[in-house]
């Protein structure tokens, strides 16, 4: 059963009613034109149909090369030309290299078929040719070049060409008068004719200029009307086989004959006659009127149907080669049979033979054969060392038995073929269609198609409804299919690559594809193949009600966000509000600026506090911040804070002890700077601003205690007071400071764990000692004032 199917530009296919114009032509394109009217069944489609949809009819795809439309009312109307899919991938692949020289048959195909998705199979043996210049251009003109130099003819089935000496089959089919026959014209063109001729090819004798030379006649020479005419030579240096130089003078004379013929035919199949004939097949035609009696091929099939896809017309091109050929042999005849009868060795025909003598032959001639005439039976060839198995031929079928003629195991009639073992090497199987059911549930085999439709309940996550299901197989994929989608069809393809929603794995669609599970995938990794879940518009999910999902790496774990973030939400049912972790990078002019952010909290309510992390490798920071990750907006507590580096450790911002006590924890010395903290050893300090400095003075947190035998009072007296700007005062706006200079000071006052500062607690206890000092000696004084 015929059918005529659209695929769009995504994959989807759908059914179409219109009329077929198809043209089929030895080794050329196969073209079909569709004409489509707006009716129901072609609704869905109609409007878009463009260059390069696909039509499918009769289990052939081509593709679109024309799509033109016309109102018709308030309807449109939408014709379509298009090419056997096969040959326009070998004129959308273009070959740049370029070969000169001899090549094999094979070595040329697949130098041509290179770069496309297309198979050949050379079932036939060719001779090498040579062609200079075979390359830098499409593989479909190529193709023509190379079968004009090696002789071939192709064959195409689906994406594999089959290359032959010569297609088609020797078929007994017929064009005869008052059978199929409407009209027939034949044309001679003797303006090229000739009977002999000469060739010249490779030079000899460089010298002397000789060259290898050969000459043909023909036999229609010896017709008194003909004679010898000459034909222009063969004149080619590349012929260095004596042979092969005869063969091209000898076609070139034989071919001068050009005869052309016409034939208009009557399609018998609409009345039951079910042979057709194929390009390239060997056919008879006859008819008495022009004295036409040869075996020819069909070069040129045109056929249409109508829109219930039954032909109605079919128009055939016969070969010139073919016509030309049994010409010349009707001629080639007359001079052989008037010869051999003026030479007493020809015979009378036996078309004039008397009935007596035609009877006497027929019984002589039948009797030294195995078959059997018996009256009402037609024909029994009977085997010989058992005559219970023969095989009957009449009107009613063919039959083979073994039992004599009590049951046929093995028999062909007008009901059907049966058979109990069938045998063969190959069932082509391009024109057989098995079909069960009806227009809406049905299975069905057509060509290399397998498919089924039906409607079914289908129970998915809960929910129940009403599917129109169709499952297709072949073109070397599965498809199923959800017909009544209300978002348009749904396809789901098995193929070599992998399971996807779109034929071609992505989509640059609105909608029809969904995702893909590619195996042998080379996504991620080009040397290594791998698995990918893939989805061009949607989102892909992992969940289970129950169990973990667990994500194990003999390497790295990798996760990526082309723009977004990496979101992550713990606890997501048994936790009250919204409560997620998302991974987030800032955006900045400078790279190094990207500083990367985990935040915490909700992304509808605002997030609540993050780390911010310094991307810069010269200043590796983290911030607590506020939900935006901004600088200096965020508190941190904790029990401990150490700090480490090379030199000293840094902290940056405000502490706030959670107790009483505050405790900072160093073995050297707390130092207060600007916030660039250590910076190579140019610090620069900052002040401290308290209400109260006490200094740890307990006699349990010291030892070795003594009297200072000193004289403070001198040690003040000797040490300078100064004024000076600290190194980040702004001369002659910032007031000076005064104070004493470590390097001018007593080493009692001078912090000897770094030997840069003044230890205040060690120069207030000076001033007391001093203090002392200066008591006594006022004592002493008004001592002696007194005495006196």
């Amino acid at each position: 059963m015929k059918r005529i199917t659209v695929r769009d530009l995504y994959g989807n296919e759908y059914f179409a009613q219109g009329t077929v114009d198809i043209t089929q032509s030895l080794n050329g394109q196969e073209e079909i034109t569709l004409n489509f009217a707006q009716t129901t069944l072609n609704e869905k489609w109609i409007q878009d149909i463009s260059n390069y949809w696909r039509v499918i009819f009769d289990n052939k795809e081509y593709v679109v090369v024309l799509a033109s439309k016309k109102p018709r009312g308030n309807k449109v109307m939408r014709s379509i030309k298009a090419i056997h899919h096969f040959f326009v991938s070998l004129a959308n692949n273009w070959i740049y290299e370029t070969h000169d020289g001899s090549m094999t048959f094979e070595k040329r195909l697949e130098f041509l078929f290179k770069g496309t998705s297309l198979n050949y199979s050379v079932i036939d043996g060719f001779y090498a040719a040579s062609i200079d210049g075979f390359g830098n251009s499409s593989s479909l003109d190529l193709l023509s070049k190379a079968l004009d130099a090696h002789d071939a003819e192709i064959e195409v089935s689906g994406n594999r060409g089959y290359f032959r000496a010569q297609t088609g089959s020797d078929s007994d089919f017929q064009i005869r008068r008052r059978l199929n026959l409407k009209d027939i014209s034949i044309e001679e063109d003797g303006s090229g004719f000739g009977t002999y001729g000469k060739g010249f090819g490779e030079i000899l004798n460089e010298e002397t200029g000789e060259r290898l030379e050969v000459e043909y006649q023909s036999p229609l020479a010896d017709i008194p009307g003909f004679g010898k005419i000459h034909i222009p030579p063969v004149d080619d240096e590349k012929y260095t086989i004596k042979e092969n130089l005869l063969a091209a003078v000898k076609k070139q004379v034989d071919e001068s004959i050009s005869v052309s013929m016409t034939v208009d035919m009557v399609d018998l199949r609409a009345q039951g006659y079910k042979k057709a004939p194929y390009i390239g097949d060997r056919i008879f035609v006859y008819d008495e009127v022009v004295k036409v009696n040869i075996e020819t091929r069909i070069i040129d099939i045109n056929t249409k149907y109508n829109e219930q896809l039954k032909p109605v017309s079919v128009t055939v091109t016969l070969s010139n080669q073919s016509i030309k050929e049994a010409f010349r042999s009707q001629l080639n005849n007359t001079v052989k049979q008037l010869k051999d009868i003026a030479e007493g060795r020809g015979q009378i025909p036996y078309s004039v033979l008397p009935p007596a003598a035609k009877r006497a032959a027929e019984a002589l001639n039948n009797s030294l054969t195995q078959l059997e005439y018996p009256p009402n039976l037609g024909i029994i060839a009977r085997d010989p060392k058992n005559a219970n198995r023969y095989t009957i031929f009449n009107s009613s079928g063919l039959g083979i038995t073994r039992d004599g003629g009590n049951t046929y195991e093995q028999a062909i009639t007008p009901d059907g073929v049966n058979t109990a073992l069938l045998t063969a090497g190959a069932i082509l199987t391009n024109n057989i269609t098995i079909f069960g059911g009806n227009s809406e549930t049905y299975a069905s085999i057509y060509g290399e198609i397998i498919e089924t439709k039906g409607t079914y309940d289908r129970t998915w996550f809960g929910s129940t409804e009403k599917i129109e299901s169709e499952i297709t197989m072949g073109r070397g994929y599965l498809r199923l299919s959800k017909l009544n989608d209300e978002r348009g069809r749904r396809n789901l393809y098995l193929t070599n690559n992998g399971l996807a929603t779109f034929i071609g794995g992505a989509s640059e669609d609105d909608g029809f594809g969904s995702g893909v599970i590619e195996f042998w995938s080379y996504m991620f990794e080009s040397d290594r193949r791998g698995l990918t879940l893939y989805s061009n518009l949607g989102t892909v999910g992992f969940k289970t009600e129950s169990r973990d999902i667990v994500s194990d790496s003999y390497r790295d774990v990798i996760m990526k966000a082309q723009i977004g973030r990496i979101i992550m939400r713990p606890k997501d049912s048994n936790r009250t509000g919204d409560n997620e972790f998302s991974f987030n990078v800032k955006e900045n002019p400078d790279k190094w600026d990207q500083d990367g952010v985990i935040q915490y909290g909700s992304e509808s309510n605002g997030y609540a506090s993050a780390i911010r992390m310094s991307k810069d490798p010269s200043d590796p920071v983290v911030y607590i911040t506020n939900g935006n990750g901004d600088f200096f907006t965020g508190d941190l507590h904790a029990k401990d804070i150490t700090a480490h580096g090379k030199f000293y450790g840094d902290m940056v911002g405000s502490l706030v002890a959670s107790a009483d006590n505050s405790y900072a924890m160093v073995d050297g010395s707390f130092r207060v700077t600007d916030k660039r903290g250590y910076n190579n050893g140019d610090i620069r300090y900052k002040p401290i601003t308290a209400s109260e400095f006490n200094s740890a003075s307990s006699k349990f947190f010291k030892k070795n205690i003594e009297d200072a035998h000193i004289d403070a009072t001198d040690l003040i007296r000797s040490t300078p007071v100064r004024k000076y700007h600290m190194l980040d005062d702004v001369d002659e706006v910032d007031m000076k400071r005064i104070g004493l200079i470590v390097q001018e000071s007593p080493l009692e006052i001078v912090n000897m764990n770094n030997g840069e500062s003044i230890d205040i607690y060690a120069m207030a206890t000076l001033l007391w000692k001093s203090n002392q000092e200066l008591n006594e000696r006022i004592a002493t004084l008004e001592g002696k004032r007194e005495a006196s």
